[in-house]
């Protein structure tokens, strides 16, 4: 009777070991299980975000091509020129128009004698402008200098800017004749619109001529 209880006894302690030792292998299994799930899933998420972050690099990293004005391309090219289109202002100031008086001081053509004066001024380049002129009168005479233009100067409580320069000295007395021209004088700028004007014209043509020009000319 003893050892019939005592093999029962054993077989339940066994049957309980057993299943005790059954449960702790499978719980085991399911946290190796539920680890590696983990890890894959990291490794997954990870992976993500690295592939985002580099499909993100060239948009953060392009870098705006910059546009180039026209306006300041222009600006370049005309300051590395140094050129005025014709009809424009020389540093000396604006091209203009005008009407003033010829006083003559020697000489046997319109250019020695007082007279009407037509003349204006042409710019070329910067530098450079034409400044022809018309003696009316009884054989009126030509004046077709080029000048040399500086920029204006403070004088005598004046802005005034100097030219001087050369050119051609046409008659239209009985000998139409023509010699070479120098000039000089100044521009004294009066307002937007207007510019006064001195000169100083020598021809030499028969003899020698001379003449002062003083106008007003029209700025355009």
């Amino acid at each position: 009777m003893n050892t019939l209880l005592f093999k029962q006894t054993s077989f339940l302690l066994s049957l309980a070991a057993v299943t005790v030792v059954s449960s702790g292998l499978k719980a085991q299994a399911q946290n190796t299980d539920f680890t590696a799930t983990d890890v894959n899933a990291e490794q997954t998420l990870d992976t993500t975000a690295r592939m985002s972050s580099s499909a993100r690099i060239p948009e953060s990293s392009a870098s705006p091509i910059p546009e180039t004005s026209s306006k300041t391309t222009d600006a370049v090219v005309a300051q590395a020129g140094g050129t005025t289109p014709p009809l424009r202002a020389t540093r000396s100031g604006p091209s203009y128009v005008g009407v003033g008086g010829n006083i003559g001081f020697r000489g046997d053509t319109r250019l020695s004698e007082g007279s009407t004066n037509v003349f204006g001024k042409v710019g070329l380049t910067n530098t450079l402008s034409a400044r022809p002129s018309a003696l009316v009168g009884s054989n009126p005479a030509f004046l077709l200098p080029v000048t040399l233009d500086f920029a204006p100067r403070q004088t005598l409580g004046l802005r005034a800017a100097p030219y001087v320069g050369g050119g051609v000295a046409i008659s239209t007395a009985r000998d139409s004749t023509i010699g070479p021209l120098l000039t000089g004088g100044v521009d004294v700028p009066v307002s937007r619109r207007v510019t006064a004007t001195a000169g100083m014209n020598v021809g030499f043509i028969d003899r020698t001529d001379v003449g002062l020009l003083l106008g007003v000319g029209y700025n355009y």
